[in-house]
């Protein structure tokens, strides 16, 4: 990633005014990123300091985030112009000084709004900026018919994409809004086709003839809120029809090192029968790959996926995929194929790459979207998406014996896309 593209983001990101405004806290590993006034309150903290939350240092978006007190929190925004950090341990503080015998300490609680992005660190996902491509010589059937597979939740679809749409864009709220409010030259935002990629990956590597839910919880500089994420899995839960694999190539660090409480609620809500899919995210020059825990990738019952290369002998890891005993499994991550967004892409002044829907693309999203796709693929024969996820990691050899050279970070299983399945190369070939 170049400077010019990291800090074109950042800027935009850490501005206020933003539409999806972040604070950026540094730290050992990467630190964390939030929302800079909103937080997240428990319903038993609610309980014992909702008298202190109100105007005018306060304000209840119960409103706009209805949803929330299903999940047992509730949404307030900071309105005296402090700094969210400094207010927080003030009201914890309040809220231990009133807890009454038989409250549980670890219910009562405020947590900042964290940030989740197409990867952990707010300096960059995926792991290098798309290249135009060529199209597939042969598109995957698409009839949309039937109720959805598989969801999606990320940056949305580009419209011009419109042989995957069918049965995937419920309504507006869906589609890749592509160019975010200051881009340079109204050029394509950082992530803007995230999600139009990975849904080709999951069509074209299925076999085709997938139903997608396609939820939007991404701006398109990839930035999205615990708060705001947890409403798509909290629909997702209470489909009369649930989806077998949920993909979520997204993922965010914590302060505490912990799953956000919003989207540990949410995902909580998710039927047994349904298999979560995640990226493991990616490092770069000013923040390398690393074995911390990000979520929701990290949290029980969730597939964190890493990304591998081929290189002379066998495989390695991607040198820009983070890792550790908590990435389930690894597969191809690097110069895949897939369907993208149209327009202009800035990487830096000298750079503007054109784009007319199809590019390669690198990153651990990716390698989670062909995991999906094998997930889904299977579901075909009438299995529940945890199934398929069972059946699939029982015949999976340990990614560590195919490496060329030990690596500890590799503890997880392998799959490979090329034999298996529909037998595609997902690379550019």
């Amino acid at each position: 990633m170049t400077d010019f593209w990291r800090s074109e983001r950042l800027t935009r990101i850490t501005d206020p005014a933003s539409t999806s405004p972040v604070v950026v806290e540094d730290g050992a590993g990467g630190g964390f990123a939030y929302h800079p006034t909103r937080f997240l309150i428990s319903n038993l903290a609610l309980q014992r300091i909702g008298a202190l939350l109100v105007a005018p240092d306060f304000r209840n978006l119960g409103h706009e985030f209805g949803w929330l007190p299903e999940l047992g929190l509730h949404a307030f925004e900071l309105l005296t112009g402090e700094a969210l950090l400094d207010k927080l341990p003030v009201l914890e503080a309040e809220i231990s000084g009133t807890l009454q015998p038989g409250d549980d300490p670890a219910e009562a609680f405020v947590s900042v709004d964290h940030a989740l992005f197409g990867a952990p660190k707010y300096h960059g996902d995926p792991a290098s900026a798309p290249m135009p491509a060529a199209p597939w010589a042969v598109m995957p059937p698409i009839t949309g018919a039937g109720a959805a597979t598989a969801a999606l939740l990320d940056t949305g679809v580009d419209l011009s994409a419109e042989f995957l749409l069918a049965g995937a864009v419920r309504d507006a709220d869906d589609v890749d809004q592509l160019r975010p409010v200051g881009a340079a030259n109204q050029s394509l935002g950082s992530q803007a086709g995230h999600g139009t990629f990975i849904l080709g990956l999951l069509q074209r590597m299925s076999g085709g003839d997938l139903r997608v839910d396609v939820g939007r919880v991404l701006s398109p500089d990839g930035v999205g809120y615990d708060s705001l994420v947890s409403k798509e899995i909290k629909e997702l839960a209470a489909a009369a029809v649930p989806v077998g694999v949920v993909n979520m190539s997204i993922g965010g660090y914590t302060d505490n090192d912990r799953m956000p409480a919003a989207l540990s609620a949410a995902l909580g809500r998710l039927p047994a029968t349904t298999v979560v899919v995640a990226a493991a995210g990616n490092g770069d020059d000013t923040c390398p790959a690393s074995d911390r825990p990000i979520w929701p990738g990290a949290g029980d019952g969730v597939v964190a996926v890493g990304s591998v290369v081929d290189v002379p002998g066998g495989l390695r890891r991607s040198v820009f995929s983070n890792f550790g005993p908590w990435v389930d499994v690894w597969t191809l991550g690097e110069d895949l194929l897939s369907t993208y967004a149209t327009g202009d892409f800035v990487v830096d002044p000298n750079d503007v790459r054109t784009f007319d829907g199809w590019a390669t693309w690198s990153g651990t999203s990716f390698a989670a979207g062909l995991v999906s796709a094998e997930i889904a693929r299977r579901m075909k024969q009438g299995l529940t998406g945890a199934d398929a996820w069972a059946t699939m990691k029982a015949g999976l050899p340990s990614a560590g014996d195919a490496l060329v050279e030990a690596d500890t970070g590799v503890t997880g299983l392998l799959f490979d896309p090329v034999s298996a399945g529909v037998g595609l190369d997902p690379r550019l070939r």
